[in-house]
C-alpha cells in the first residue's frame, strides 16, 4: 500500500496525462466521484457511522490526521466514537478538486470543510482537510480503498 501511494503521489504531482479537472472532466467518472462525494458527506452530516463505512473497501486503510485506520471495523468505530464528540450543527463538506486514473484505480484530491452554523453568514469553516482518496468502482458503485485526510493549518 506504500508503494501505491508513492505512486499516487507522483502521478498527482506530476500531472499525469490522464489527470482531469473541472474543464475536462471524464463526465461518467467525475459525476460518479462527486456524487460518492455528497454521499459520503451525507453519512458524516447525520452521523451514520455504518453509512460512513459502507464507502470503504473490508481491507481499506485510512489516516485522519494523526489517526490511522486498518480495515472497515477500525473505520466504523472510529467514525462511531468520533460522531458522538462533535458539535450540534458542524458539518462536513467535500469539494472535488482533481481526479487521476491509475490503472483501474481513481485518486482524487479533495478539499474538506467541517462547518458550523454563523448567524450572520450562514457557515463558517473552522477546520480544512487536503484529502487524498484512493477508489475503484465495482459492480454495486464505488468503494474507497485508501484515505489520506491532513489538517491544514488555519
Amino acid at each position: 500500500m506504500k508503494q501505491l501511494f508513492a505512486c499516487l503521489a507522483l502521478a498527482l504531482a506530476a500531472g499525469a496525462a490522464s489527470a482531469v479537472d473541472a474543464a475536462g472532466l471524464e463526465r461518467t467518472h467525475g459525476e460518479a466521484l462527486e456524487a460518492v462525494a455528497r454521499s459520503a458527506d451525507k453519512a458524516w452530516n447525520e452521523r451514520d457511522a455504518q453509512g460512513m463505512a459502507a464507502h470503504y473497501n473490508d481491507a481499506a486503510t485510512a489516516s485522519i490526521g494523526s489517526v490511522f485506520l486498518t480495515g472497515k471495523a477500525a473505520i466504523l468505530d472510529y467514525f462511531s466514537k468520533s460522531f458522538g464528540r462533535l458539535p450540534a450543527g458542524m458539518t462536513h463538506r467535500t469539494e472535488v478538486r482533481r481526479v487521476v486514473r491509475i490503472g483501474e484505480l481513481y485518486a482524487a484530491d479533495t478539499a474538506v470543510f467541517l462547518e458550523v452554523p454563523d448567524g450572520e453568514q450562514g457557515k463558517r469553516v473552522v477546520r480544512e482537510f487536503f484529502t487524498v482518496t484512493l477508489l475503484r468502482p465495482t459492480d454495486k458503485g464505488w468503494e474507497f480503498m485508501a484515505v489520506r485526510s491532513m489538517p491544514l493549518a488555519r
